[in-house]
Order: structure tokens, then C-alpha cells, then sequence
């Protein structure tokens, strides 16, 4: 993580309420989450993803209801599988302080909404947290080359043009 991130996630954790920050401090929660992943059967690289996806619904980043999907789309498992772990993150972790997380929502729900030229706290740490995801990063790539047209986007559209019996895919009619 950055300087940035760390800034943000601070920040965030200093807004929380004291029993949720007290909760998300005890790190009790990371234990759980690796039996939950490990009774799943999931590799360590997703048990890392997931851990990350239950921190920043405990930090308020992303909506609770959301975690299946976003279990789903980035562990790139089954929706099965990403329903008996939400399930039982839900039961075992969530439970327990969802309270918290509903009045933290709530906060966040009734705040006006102004027009800002630059990005909300929110969405810079989702994008910071999408641009730790190798397969995030690499499709962030491919659009930022797209966008800029870069010269070697532009070399791949553009098919070679051969002149005369140069083209080595191309047999002579002689």
C-alpha cells in the first residue's frame, strides 16, 4: 500500500464507531476469514482477496449487501461456493457488528451530494484497491492504451502492407 492508501484508510478508521473500529483493531476476524476460506477450499492468493473484501465492508468502503457479488467477481469463484462463504462471513464476522456497519451506512446515505471535480474518498480507494488486483491492473493497461492511442496500440490495428513477393504468408502463382 501506499502513503495515500494508508492515509485514507486511516482516516476512515478514525470515523468509525468505537466498537466497530475496536473490532476491525482486533484482527480476531482475519482468523476467522482464513477457516472460512480454507473449509472453501480456496487458494492463498484468493484467501488474500478475501480478507481484503471483508476488511473494506468492516471499513465501510464497500456495502455488505454487495460482498457476495464482489466475492464472486473478484475471486473468480462460483456463485455457489461465494454464497456459502458470504453466509458464513455474514454469520461469524458480520453478525457481530452489523449494527455498526448499518449506522455507518446510514451516515454515508445522508450526506448531500455535491458535484466535485475530482474524485470522492470512496471511489480513490476503490480504484487504489482495484490497481493492487493483477488482472484490475492489466485491463486498466489495455484501456489507458486504448484511450491514449499509443504507437503501439496503433501498430497492432494496422495490418503489415507486403509490396510485390515480400509477403512471407503468400505463395506465388508462377
Amino acid at each position: 500500500m501506499n502513503s495515500e492508501t494508508e492515509k485514507i484508510i486511516e482516516e476512515r478508521f478514525t470515523q468509525l464507531p468505537n466498537t466497530l473500529s475496536d473490532f476491525v483493531a482486533n484482527k480476531d476476524w482475519r482468523s476467522t476469514v482464513n477457516r472460512i476460506g480454507e473449509q472453501s477450499g480456496i487458494s492463498e492468493e484468493k484467501l488474500l482477496k478475501l480478507r481484503n473484501e471483508v476488511f473494506m465492508v468492516l471499513l465501510c468502503f464497500e456495502n455488505w449487501q454487495d460482498l457476495k457479488k464482489n466475492i464472486v467477481d473478484n475471486l473468480l469463484i462460483e456463485d455457489s461456493t461465494a454464497r456459502k462463504i458470504t453466509d458464513s462471513i455474514n454469520g461469524s464476522i458480520l453478525g457481530s457488528v452489523m449494527k455498526e456497519i448499518k449506522s455507518v451506512w446510514a451516515e454515508i446515505q445522508k450526506e448531500p451530494t455535491e458535484v466535485k471535480s475530482y474524485d470522492s474518498f470512496e471511489q480513490t480507494i476503490l480504484r487504489q484497491a482495484q490497481a493492487m488486483r493483477p488482472i484490475g491492473e492489466r485491463i486498466m493497461n489495455q484501456e489507458a492504451s486504448i484511450k491514449n492511442g499509443t504507437e503501439e496500440q496503433q501498430r497492432r490495428e494496422l495490418p503489415k502492407q507486403y509490396v510485390g513477393n515480400n509477403d512471407p504468408y503468400r505463395e506465388s502463382i508462377e
